[in-house]
Protein backbone atom coordinates (compact mmCIF):
# COMPACT_ATOMS: atom_id res chain seq x y z
CA UNK A 1 0.00 0.00 0.00
CA UNK A 2 3.20 2.17 0.55
CA UNK A 3 3.59 2.23 -3.33
CA UNK A 4 0.25 3.32 -4.50
CA UNK A 5 -0.02 4.08 -8.19
CA UNK A 6 -0.54 7.75 -8.94
CA UNK A 7 -3.88 6.40 -10.97
CA UNK A 8 -5.35 5.40 -7.80
CA UNK A 9 -4.66 8.86 -6.15
CA UNK A 10 -5.92 11.21 -9.35
CA UNK A 11 -9.62 9.02 -8.69
CA UNK A 12 -10.67 11.34 -6.20
CA UNK A 13 -10.35 14.09 -8.53
CA UNK A 14 -11.51 12.98 -11.05
CA UNK A 15 -14.86 11.96 -9.42
CA UNK A 16 -15.35 15.78 -8.17
CA UNK A 17 -14.33 17.58 -11.49
CA UNK A 18 -17.67 18.75 -12.08
CA UNK A 19 -18.09 22.26 -14.15
CA UNK A 20 -18.61 24.22 -11.05
CA UNK A 21 -15.16 22.77 -9.73
CA UNK A 22 -12.88 25.20 -8.43
CA UNK A 23 -9.01 24.22 -8.02
CA UNK A 24 -7.51 25.07 -5.27
CA UNK A 25 -5.23 28.53 -5.21
CA UNK A 26 -3.57 29.73 -2.73
CA UNK A 27 -4.14 33.30 -2.08
CA UNK A 28 -1.63 35.99 -1.46
CA UNK A 29 -1.41 38.43 0.99
CA UNK A 30 -1.35 41.97 0.60
CA UNK A 31 1.68 42.92 1.53
CA UNK A 32 2.99 46.63 1.80
CA UNK A 33 6.39 45.93 1.07
CA UNK A 34 6.21 42.91 -0.88
CA UNK A 35 7.52 45.15 -4.20
CA UNK A 36 9.81 46.80 -2.35
CA UNK A 37 11.94 43.57 -1.26
CA UNK A 38 11.37 42.20 -4.82
CA UNK A 39 13.10 44.95 -6.29
CA UNK A 40 16.18 44.75 -3.97
CA UNK A 41 16.16 41.17 -4.32
CA UNK A 42 15.90 41.34 -8.39
CA UNK A 43 18.79 44.07 -8.26
CA UNK A 44 21.16 41.56 -5.97
CA UNK A 45 20.73 43.57 -2.72
CA UNK A 46 19.90 40.71 -0.32
CA UNK A 47 20.68 42.11 2.67
CA UNK A 48 18.72 45.53 1.95
CA UNK A 49 15.96 43.14 1.22
CA UNK A 50 16.04 41.24 4.35
CA UNK A 51 16.52 44.22 5.98
CA UNK A 52 13.42 45.65 4.49
CA UNK A 53 11.43 42.49 5.10
CA UNK A 54 12.20 42.38 8.76
CA UNK A 55 11.10 45.90 9.05
CA UNK A 56 7.76 45.23 7.55
CA UNK A 57 7.35 41.97 9.83
CA UNK A 58 8.30 43.27 12.97
CA UNK A 59 6.23 47.10 12.58
CA UNK A 60 3.62 46.41 9.93
CA UNK A 61 2.80 42.57 11.13
CA UNK A 62 3.15 41.83 7.26
CA UNK A 63 2.78 38.04 6.35
CA UNK A 64 4.78 38.17 3.21
CA UNK A 65 7.74 40.05 5.09
CA UNK A 66 8.04 37.37 7.30
CA UNK A 67 7.79 34.99 5.52
CA UNK A 68 10.73 36.64 3.18
CA UNK A 69 12.50 37.58 6.51
CA UNK A 70 12.55 33.87 7.46
CA UNK A 71 13.98 32.99 3.94
CA UNK A 72 16.94 35.38 4.14
CA UNK A 73 17.96 34.30 7.71
CA UNK A 74 17.41 30.31 6.03
CA UNK A 75 20.03 31.69 3.67
CA UNK A 76 22.53 33.42 4.96
CA UNK A 77 21.66 37.18 4.28
CA UNK A 78 21.25 38.70 7.87
CA UNK A 79 23.76 38.03 10.52
CA UNK A 80 23.29 36.96 14.46
CA UNK A 81 19.03 37.15 13.73
CA UNK A 82 17.01 37.43 17.20
CA UNK A 83 15.21 34.23 16.56
CA UNK A 84 15.37 31.48 13.99
CA UNK A 85 13.51 31.38 10.41
CA UNK A 86 10.91 29.10 12.14
CA UNK A 87 9.88 32.10 14.25
CA UNK A 88 9.02 34.32 10.90
CA UNK A 89 7.93 31.56 9.29
CA UNK A 90 5.06 30.76 12.00
CA UNK A 91 4.53 34.67 12.38
CA UNK A 92 3.51 34.29 8.61
CA UNK A 93 1.48 31.48 8.94
CA UNK A 94 -0.74 32.85 11.94
CA UNK A 95 -1.16 36.00 9.59
CA UNK A 96 -2.67 33.74 7.10
CA UNK A 97 -0.03 32.94 4.71
CA UNK A 98 0.17 29.32 2.66
CA UNK A 99 4.48 29.64 2.13
CA UNK A 100 4.96 30.66 5.81
CA UNK A 101 3.09 27.29 6.74
CA UNK A 102 4.32 25.18 3.99
CA UNK A 103 8.01 26.49 5.11
CA UNK A 104 7.79 24.91 8.60
CA UNK A 105 6.10 21.78 7.23
CA UNK A 106 8.36 21.15 5.03
CA UNK A 107 11.71 21.79 7.61
CA UNK A 108 9.63 19.62 9.91
CA UNK A 109 9.22 16.58 7.46
CA UNK A 110 12.72 17.19 6.25
CA UNK A 111 14.12 16.77 9.73
CA UNK A 112 11.68 13.89 10.67
CA UNK A 113 8.87 15.42 12.88
CA UNK A 114 5.63 14.17 10.75
CA UNK A 115 3.37 15.01 12.99
CA UNK A 116 4.23 18.51 12.80
CA UNK A 117 5.04 18.41 9.24
CA UNK A 118 1.30 17.03 8.78
CA UNK A 119 -0.04 20.00 11.37
CA UNK A 120 1.40 22.83 9.12
CA UNK A 121 0.74 21.29 5.48
CA UNK A 122 -2.64 21.35 7.03
CA UNK A 123 -2.69 24.94 7.62
CA UNK A 124 -1.13 25.23 4.04
CA UNK A 125 -4.08 23.51 2.38
CA UNK A 126 -6.56 24.69 4.65
CA UNK A 127 -5.35 28.08 3.20
CA UNK A 128 -6.14 26.69 -0.58
CA UNK A 129 -2.32 25.42 -1.05
CA UNK A 130 -2.86 22.10 -3.40
CA UNK A 131 0.56 21.11 -3.17
CA UNK A 132 0.67 21.12 0.70
CA UNK A 133 -2.68 19.25 0.61
CA UNK A 134 -0.73 16.51 -1.77
CA UNK A 135 2.31 16.08 0.39
CA UNK A 136 -0.73 15.04 3.42
CA UNK A 137 -1.73 12.08 1.21
CA UNK A 138 1.95 11.52 0.36
CA UNK A 139 2.99 11.49 4.29
CA UNK A 140 0.00 9.06 5.16
CA UNK A 141 0.95 6.40 2.58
Amino acid sequence: MKYLPLTLLLIPLLLHAQEDFTPLTPVEPTSICKDEIIQARSTGKLKQAAKIAKECCIKSKDAYGCNQYGFFIDMGYTKNPEHNAETYYSQSCDLGYFSGCKNIASSAKNSGDITKAKEYYQKSCDLKDGASCAEIIMIDM
